[in-house]
C-alpha cells in the first residue's frame, strides 16, 4: 500500500511538471486543467483557448521499469478516444527504459507520444523557463539564484489548483511568475553586492549559451558513431576548429548535434549558432548569456561578446551551422583568435578550415534508418534497399521516402510499386557520381519528384509556396502560422511527411535547404508565382513589426523576427 501511494504521489508531482513544461513551451493557450472531468479518466492536463476548444489532450505515464509496446499502444488508443475532439493528443512517458519494439513503436507515432527521462525532466523545465525569460526581455533581471524561486512559485500555482479541481488561466500564470520576479530593492541589492565585492565570483554564464536543438540519435545518427568521434579527436587537438562538409542534406547538422549534445551532457559550456551574414551577427546571439547589456549598439556589444567567449576559452565550444558565406581572410583570423573550440558545418568546400568530409551512408546503416523512420519491424530489407538505392543512401532523401512510405498506410511492396509506376527510379544511379553541382541538382530533382508523388492537398501546397521565400533552415516562428491562416492539422500532415520540421521547443517550424530549393525551382519552371494576397493579413503584420517587436525583445528574437522582414522585402523586390 505504501508503494502504491508513493508511485500515485510522485505521477500526480510529474503530471504538473509537465503542465508547467507546456505552460511554458507555448503561448496559444489561455486555460489548462490537470484531472479534467472525462468519459473515461484517460487525461491527465488539457489545454484550453478562450472558445473553450481543447487545444491538447495529455496522459501521463511514469515507470522505473521497461515500457511495453503493447501497454504504449493501449495507453495511446485509449486516451485518443478519451480525448473527444482535442486538437492534439500526446502520451508522456517518463522514464529512461524502452523495450526494443516500443522503441520503434513510439518513433511511428512520435507526434502523439513523448518521452522524457527522470534526469532530463527538471533540466527540460528549466531550460523552458529560461527560453520564457528571455522571450520575455527579462533576461538582464533574472539571476541564476533566481529561477529555483520561479519554477517553485510556478508549479505551486498548478499543483495548488489541481488539488482543487480548478483551471489555471494564462492570466494567473503570467501574475504568479511576475510576483516571483526580483524586482526594485531586490535587484538593488544584488547590484550593490556585486559592486562592493560581497559577490567575488565570474558572472554567471549559463551552460547552454543559446538554445541547442536536441537530436534523436537512433534516427539521425545512424551510422556516424566513428564519424562523431573523429571530430571530437579533432576538436581537442591545437587547431580546435573543424569543418564538416558535404552535400546538403546528407547529415551534417545532425553529426553537429550530436557532438553539441554529447558535450552538454558532459557539463562543458556551449552555444548553437544558426549562421547569418556575418560573424558578428553569429556572435551576437550570445550576449544575452554573456550579461551584456541590451542598451549597448551593435558594434560595442560584439566587443564585448569576443570578450566574454575569451572569458570561457577553452571551456566553451561553438558550433556553427550551415556557414554559406565567404569567409575572408580577416574572419577566418577572427576565428581562430577567438580561442575556443569550434565546429562549423557548409556545404562550400573551399573555406580556410581543417575539414572532415561527410560520406554518404552504407547500405546497412541506410536500411536502419530508414526503419527508424518508418516505424515497424524490419522484414523487407530487399524492397527497402531497391528502394534507397536509387537514392545512393542520400541521408535527407532515405528520411523523406521513409516517411512517404509510413504515411501512404500500405505494405512496403505496395510503396515500392507506386515509386516505379510514376517514375521516381527514372533518374539513373550513375548521375550522383557527377561533379557536386550536378550531384546537388540530381538530388533536388529526386525530392521534387517525390513531392508530386505525395500529392499534398491545395492547403499544403500553398503553405509550402510560402515557405519557400523563407531563408532555409531558420525558425519560422508560430505567428506565420496565424498570420497566413494556416491550419494546425495541414501543417502537422507536413511535419509527418518531412517537407517541414518543428523548431527547438516546437513553437515555430523549419524547412531544409534542400527541400526549400526544390520547391522553388519547381514553382519557377511551372511559371507560378508565390502571391502574398493568398495568404490573409501575412504581409500588413509582417510589415508592422512595432506590433510584435518591442524595445525590451532580446537580440536573438530580433533577429529571428527580422528573417520573416528580410525575407519578404527581398522577394517583393525580385517579385
Amino acid at each position: 500500500m505504501k508503494n502504491g501511494g508513493q508511485v500515485g504521489s510522485r505521477g500526480y508531482i510529474f503530471q504538473a511538471i509537465i503542465a508547467l513544461i507546456e505552460c511554458l513551451g507555448r503561448d496559444d493557450w489561455d486555460a489548462i486543467k490537470n484531472e479534467p472531468n472525462t468519459d473515461e479518466d484517460k487525461v491527465d492536463i488539457m489545454l484550453y483557448r478562450e472558445d473553450g476548444t481543447v487545444l491538447s489532450a495529455i496522459q501521463v505515464k511514469s515507470s522505473i521499469n521497461d515500457f511495453k509496446r503493447e501497454d504504449v499502444k493501449k495507453w495511446l488508443e485509449n486516451l485518443k478516444r478519451d480525448a473527444g475532439e482535442a486538437e492534439k493528443v500526446c502520451l508522456c512517458l517518463v522514464g529512461d527504459d524502452f523495450a526494443p519494439s516500443c522503441k520503434s513503436y513510439i518513433q511511428k507515432n512520435a507526434y502523439e507520444i513523448k518521452t522524457v527521462s527522470f534526469i532530463n525532466l527538471q533540466r527540460e523545465s528549466t531550460m523552458h523557463l529560461i527560453d520564457y525569460i528571455r522571450n520575455a526581455g527579462l533576461g538582464d533581471r533574472v539571476r541564476i539564484n533566481d529561477l529555483e524561486l520561479i519554477d517553485a512559485n510556478l508549479f505551486s500555482k498548478i499543483l495548488k489548483n489541481s488539488i482543487a479541481k480548478k483551471p489555471v488561466s494564462h492570466e494567473e500564470f503570467e501574475a504568479s511568475f511576475q510576483r516571483a520576479i526580483p524586482r526594485g530593492e531586490e535587484l538593488a541589492e544584488q547590484i550593490v553586492s556585486a559592486l562592493t565585492g560581497m559577490i567575488s565570483k565570474e558572472p554567471f554564464v549559463p551552460q547552454c549559451l543559446t538554445p541547442i536543438p536536441l537530436i534523436e540519435k537512433e534516427t539521425g545518427l545512424v551510422g556516424r558513431d566513428t564519424v562523431v568521434k573523429d571530430i571530437r579527436k579533432m576538436l581537442e587537438e591545437d587547431t580546435c576548429i573543424v569543418l564538416v562538409n558535404g552535400l546538403g542534406g546528407i547529415g551534417k547538422t545532425a553529426v553537429m548535434q550530436g557532438v553539441c549534445n554529447e558535450l552538454k551532457d558532459e557539463g562543458h559550456h556551449v552555444a548553437w549558432v544558426s549562421c547569418g551574414d556575418s560573424l558578428q551577427d553569429d556572435l551576437l546571439l550570445m550576449r544575452g548569456a554573456l550579461g551584456v547589456p541590451k542598451e549597448e549598439k551593435a558594434e560595442e556589444a560584439y566587443v564585448l561578446v569576443i570578450a566574454g567567449i575569451q572569458r570561457l576559452g577553452k571551456n566553451l565550444y561553438l558550433f556553427m551551422d550551415n556557414l554559406s558565406r565567404e569567409v575572408s581572410n580577416g574572419e577566418r583570423d577572427a576565428i581562430n583568435g577567438l580561442g575556443i573550440h569550434v565546429m562549423i558545418t557548409s556545404r562550400k568546400e573551399n573555406l580556410p578550415f581543417r575539414k572532415k568530409k561527410l560520406e554518404y551512408l552504407e547500405k546497412q546503416d541506410a536500411i536502419k534508418m530508414f526503419y527508424g523512420y518508418y516505424g515497424g519491424e524490419p522484414d523487407c530489407d530487399e524492397i527497402v534497399w531497391e528502394i534507397i538505392k536509387s537514392v545512393n543512401c542520400h541521408t535527407l532523401l532515405v528520411e523523406l521516402l521513409a516517411k512517404a512510405a509510413r504515411e501512404e498506410g500500405g505494405t512496403l511492396d505496395e510503396f515500392y510499386a507506386k515509386l516505379r509506376k510514376e517514375g521516381f527510379f527514372d533518374v539513373s544511379e550513375e548521375e550522383f557520381e557527377t561533379e557536386q553541382d550536378d550531384e546537388n541538382l540530381t538530388i533536388e530533382e529526386r525530392v521534387i519528384r517525390l513531392y508530386k508523388i505525395s500529392r499534398l492537398s491545395k492547403e499544403q501546397q500553398l503553405i509550402m509556396k510560402l515557405f519557400t521565400i523563407f531563408s532555409p533552415e531558420k525558425e519560422i516562428y508560430y505567428k506565420v502560422r496565424e498570420w497566413a491562416g494556416f491550419d494546425r492539422k495541414e501543417l502537422k500532415k507536413l511535419v509527418d511527411l518531412g517537407w517541414l520540421e518543428r523548431g527547438g521547443l516546437e513553437k515555430g517550424y523549419l524547412i531544409h535547404q534542400i527541400v526549400r530549393d526544390s520547391i522553388a525551382r519547381q514553382i519557377k519552371k511551372d511559371g507560378e508565382k508565390v502571391r502574398l494576397e493568398e495568404y490573409g493579413e501575412f504581409l500588413d503584420q509582417v510589415i508592422d513589426t512595432e506590433s510584435y517587436l518591442s524595445v525590451e525583445t532580446p537580440y536573438d528574437n530580433v533577429r529571428e523576427r527580422l528573417v520573416l522582414t528580410e525575407d519578404v522585402a527581398r522577394f517583393c523586390e525580385e517579385d
